[in-house]
């Protein structure tokens, strides 16, 4: 796992999109924010499933190996 993944804060990351799916939701959202925050949550859906791919083959890794 290189260093990047080890720092990975998958609790802080999924928090951070669900706070983005709520202000998302908002009647009051100005369009602008509105894309500014659907590419935030577009990259933090991607980034979250980097790490969770990378997990299932770490985990799959170590059951070959046993």
């Amino acid at each position: 796992m290189n260093k990047k993944s080890t720092q990975f804060d998958y609790a802080a990351k999924t928090e951070e999109l669900e706070g983005i799916l709520a202000h998302l939701q908002a009647e009051d959202i100005q369009l602008d924010e509105a894309l500014r925050l659907h590419e935030a949550g577009k990259q933090l859906i991607t980034d979250i499933e980097d790490y969770l791919q990378h997990a299932e083959n770490e985990v799959k890794k170590h059951l070959a190996k046993d």
